[in-house]
């Protein structure tokens, strides 16, 4: 292990892991970012950890192990309240990675370098991606953008840190900077976009940041890295799974699923099945739970009360097992799955897997296996240990979002969520089931519709920054408005505060139902 503390700007000291001096010769006017890099160099095989001088004292070098439990991790923390990137990026990300506890280890692209690590061979494989005249700050959240999704692990973690740490101002980029990197690491009308957000929202006419961006081109993003193989330290000792399955009017295709687990190499010990029918006189029409011989326990609850949120939460309180497997009533899946699972869960050393699952028709495209901040309800494997703790919102019922925010309650408690491009689902989209009839909704007699959903607005209001949701809020009247009639700029900007005030009103009426 090395140890690299500095002053934001250049190389302070070298230390070895017992604290000790390393000699190292410093280059005439070197900034940070070169220091690291040639350091990295020198010693390829160690894991560097930096730190602002005024943490030195706070460095928390007894778990790095845990931290640092496989070679694809870039964790670091920021004791400030704001970030280097400022909270302007908040106006472009669509993502959960912003609004976090820091109390908890969490999965972002806001990197800082107060205090941080990663492997020298790690850093390495992107160092014809960094530009030694940048701050070492924008380097790390360059890194970090681009990779985070592409087999780079990146987190915020408080564990780098005792408990009795000073917290320091961050430094924060400048606005010719921080134009640099929109233009860097998204697409170029997005440049645009944050010079109309900047001026809408904050009064800040940045002209010259932004003609000065344009002298720079978007960053290729490389996908022949060569990253260490991916090997977690962190031992998985227990098994055993349970498997959530609601159902609505799928008889036939759940009977398959049935089939597809009674052949899975490792057996599930449970299935947890609830059924719903909204119809009050009606009985279960699943009697091959009961006629037919299954391997594994079947555990089969009946309800009158229609809700995929509420179903999933009378299965979760079912669970006895290690693992629980949340599955649609319409999938397909090979008869490795479990065994790929928990392979990947030994692998990665994480207790959340989100699968690739597609339609018979539809083509897999995406091929990194990484962090995600996507959560499929019906297509995940999951550590009962989280699923004990939270539940599925009801607020969500019937519309879309429940398992968007599942996820992120995964998240806020400290733990990742990894995709997994090898292991694949098939989703059937069977044709029956669903909901026999419309479901009412709040709004439906409303003469002012809401726009977006309020379930929509629901999780963003759980789950977003303020700029963030001010930044969708203008992304959503461009969408709307944008090729219409310049003229009535007026009565578009009035009809669309109507709509969306009806949506944040109605999207707080449910959440105030789902809590009562």
């Amino acid at each position: 292990m090395i140890i690299i503390i500095h002053d934001n700007s250049s190389l302070v000291e070298v230390l070895n892991k017992d604290l000790n001096p390393i000699n190292y010769n410093v280059s005439k006017n070197e900034k940070l970012t070169q220091s690291v890099l040639e350091i990295a160099k020198a010693n390829s095989q160690e894991l560097l950890i930096w730190c602002h001088k005024d943490l030195k004292e706070s460095l928390d070098l007894t778990g790095l192990s845990s931290v640092f439990h496989h070679k694809n991790i870039l964790a670091t923390f920021n004791t400030d309240k704001n970030y280097y990137l400022s909270s302007k990026i908040e106006f472009l990300e669509r993502s959960i990675c912003l609004n976090f506890n820091k109390k908890t280890t969490y999965g972002t692209y806001l990197m800082s370098s107060q205090v941080g690590g990663i492997f020298a061979e790690t850093l390495l494989a992107f160092s014809k991606d960094i530009n030694i005249n940048q701050s070492f700050n924008y380097s790390l959240n360059s890194i970090a953008k681009n990779y985070q999704i592409n087999g780079l692990f990146c987190y915020s973690e408080p564990k780098l840190l005792l408990d009795n740490y000073s917290v320091i101002k961050e430094e924060t980029i400048s606005d010719v900077a921080f134009f640099i990197f929109v233009r860097e690491h998204f697409k170029w009308v997005w440049v645009w976009y944050i010079l109309i957000a900047l001026i809408v929202y904050s009064k800040k006419y940045l002209l010259l940041p932004f003609l000065k961006s344009w002298l720079y081109s978007q960053k290729t993003i490389r996908e022949n890295l060569n990253l260490p193989e991916v090997k977690s330290s962190i031992a998985q000792k227990y098994f055993d799974i349970d498997v959530v399955i609601p159902t609505i009017g799928r008889k036939e295709y759940l009977l398959d699923v049935l089939k597809d687990l009674a052949s899975q190499t490792i057996l599930p010990k449970q299935v947890i099945i609830v059924e719903q029918n909204g119809d009050i006189k009606a009985q279960s029409e699943l009697d091959y739970l009961y006629n037919l011989g299954w391997p594994f326990q079947i555990t089969h609850k009946f309800t009158h009360v229609l809700g995929v949120c509420n179903a999933r939460n009378e299965a979760l309180k079912e669970l006895k097992n290690d693992w629980v497997f949340f599955a649609d009533d319409d999938i397909r899946f090979h008869t490795t799955l479990f065994q790929e699972s928990l392979d990947a869960i030994q692998k990665y050393g994480v207790k959340a897997l989100n699968y690739s699952c597609l339609q018979p028709h539809q083509k897999q495209t995406y091929f990194n296996t990484g962090q995600t901040f996507i959560f499929g309800s019906g297509s995940s494997f999951v550590s009962s240990e989280i699923a004990k703790q939270i539940n599925f919102n009801k607020g969500f019922e019937f519309g879309f979002g429940e398992d968007t925010d599942y996820g992120a309650k995964i998240r806020q408690l400290g733990n990742d969520v990894v995709f997994t491009a090898n292991i694949n689902l098939t989703h059937l989209k069977a044709p029956i089931g669903g909901f026999r009839q419309p479901i009412p909704k709040l709004w439906d007699t409303d003469v002012i519709m809401p726009k977006p959903s309020p379930t929509v607005i629901l999780l963003y209001l759980k789950h977003f920054t303020v700029n963030q949701l001010k930044g969708y809020k203008l992304f959503l009247f461009f969408k709307i408005y944008g090729k219409k009639n310049p003229l009535k700029l007026k009565s578009h900007i009035n009809k669309f505060k109507q709509s969306w005030n009806k949506s944040v009103f109605y999207a707080n009426k449910l959440s105030a139902e789902a809590n009562a």
